[in-house]
């Protein structure tokens, strides 16, 4: 019983027990017909207190050939049935299905635009109008908040070898692990393909934020089933906090995304903080991926060959070939600063 006015919960509570069809409204229900008495029947053992005898209409709401609900009304004992009553109250219904029908169109399209389709969690949109609300909410409380930005380690190499329905199954398992972890007070979204945030609300300290980021990588570890094998997976993670590092939505989680590589760039496997000097060495990756790219187009990348030598007798027995990137105005560069970049991007 949904909606209700003035019933005693001991009723709604004796009526959530009873099986559909029993009770005159379940007979409505089950059978899709108006259902009519004048007076209670002798088996009625629900009761309350201030009862009084009298007659049941139980309408059934229907749309497209299913029973949506039942309109329940009491009517004075003895009360004679008229077909225009049951005109009246056939009309009523058929206007509550159309609204309830155009309520249920609505949730239905609110759900499509606002939740990720594959895990059920927030989509990057609806998280960062989340995070904006929270961040406000903050403010006037005097309280801090954390994002925390959230990446499968080597989910590309997971996805192409094992293909996308395992990697499908890969993302959903991370992400009711990743429901686990937080509090209920959090919020969980999925943000791109691999990628999910958390907004950790009214922190007292950056220890709460280090203790939620500590739970959700050991849920991590625990080896995930899919249909085609056993995975061991790990999570890399980034933290910002509010208001310490920024006081913008969009700043905070730009921050986040940069603790997040800092956590990749030193092993994975592991959280990091935000801090000021992360953003200059990300500003210096997007560079050189930039570069990287035309560095392709310019033919800018050389083959250089390292010799392999016999020890014992000081002979060439081979080379390794090696690529190495020659900047039209920086020199050449090391192979640790660019491999890592082509790896990640797959140049």
């Amino acid at each position: 019983m949904k909606a209700h006015k003035g019933l005693p919960s001991t009723l709604l509570k004796g009526c959530g027990y009873l099986k559909k069809g029993v009770c005159l409204c379940g007979r409505a229900a089950l059978t899709g017909e108006t259902i009519f008495k004048s007076e209670l029947e002798s088996h009625h053992d629900i009761s309350f207190i201030g009862m009084h005898d009298h007659g049941h209409y139980c309408v059934p709401i229907i749309s497209k050939e299913k029973v949506l609900g039942v309109i329940n009304l009491y009517v004075p004992q003895g009360h004679k049935r008229s077909d225009l009553e049951d005109d009246f109250l056939t009309a009523v219904a058929n206007v509550l299905a159309g609204m309830i029908e155009r309520k249920i169109a609505e949730d239905m399209y609110h759900h499509v635009v606002s939740y990720d389709s594959l895990t059920g969690l927030l989509n990057r949109a609806q998280f960062f109008d989340r995070l904006q609300h929270e961040m406000k909410a903050s403010k006037r409380r005097g309280q801090q908040l954390a994002v925390l930005y959230i990446n499968v380690d080597n989910f590309k190499t997971i996805n192409d070898a094992m293909g996308h329905d395992t990697g499908d199954a890969v993302i959903k398992e991370v992400a009711a692990r990743l429901t686990g972890s937080v509090r209920e007070s959090d919020t969980a979204a999925r943000m791109s393909g691999d990628e999910f945030s958390v907004i950790a609300s009214n922190i007292e300290t950056i220890n709460d934020a280090e203790v939620i980021a500590q739970k959700i990588l050991s849920a991590s570890r625990e080896p995930l089933e899919t249909p085609k094998c056993s995975l061991n997976i790990t999570l890399s993670i980034g933290i910002s906090i509010f208001p310490a590092d920024t006081q913008g939505a969009a700043e905070l989680l730009k921050q986040s995304e940069i603790a997040l590589y800092h956590s990749k760039k030193s092993g994975k496997n592991m959280y990091s903080f935000f801090n000021p000097e992360m953003d200059a060495q990300i500003a210096e990756r997007v560079r050189l991926e930039n570069e990287l790219r035309e560095a392709i187009d310019n033919n800018e990348l050389v083959i250089h060959y390292q010799p392999q030598i016999d020890i014992k007798n000081g002979r060439l027995t081979g080379a390794e070939a090696l690529v190495r990137w020659q900047h039209p105005s920086n020199g050449m560069i090391p192979s640790f600063k660019f491999i890592p970049i082509a790896e990640d991007t797959g140049l």
